[in-house]
């Protein structure tokens, strides 16, 4: 919500839960809510609001629909893990993932 005050689009938003979904809908009228690999694709900047176990899952999973990563910026909204944190690779070795702090 700071970002949409703030005057940027919020394109697109993932949400599993039916309560995931109302909120989104609700905080996010113009926003499509839509897979992961679909919310990656319609922006330039991703954030990963997902609690620090669930992190790896979907890393690998983004990974594995092929999602279009290039030149998209993706961050963890958590710092509680960025140490632990490995680089990650796609199948073709070209996508990347760093975790810093």
């Amino acid at each position: 919500m700071a970002l949409a005050r703030a005057g940027h689009e919020v394109v697109a938003v993932a949400a599993v839960s039916d309560a995931s979904v109302r909120r989104a809908r609700e905080h996010f009228p113009a926003a499509s809510v839509a897979d992961p690999a679909n919310v990656v694709a319609a922006a330039d900047l991703v954030l990963l609001t997902v609690p620090d176990d669930a992190l790896p899952g979907l890393i690998s999973g983004l990974a594995a629909t092929g999602a279009a990563l290039g030149g998209r910026l993706l961050a963890h909204t958590s710092g509680g893990m960025a140490h632990r944190c490995s680089s990650l690779r796609r199948g073709s070795g070209r996508s990347r993932w760093r975790c810093t702090q």
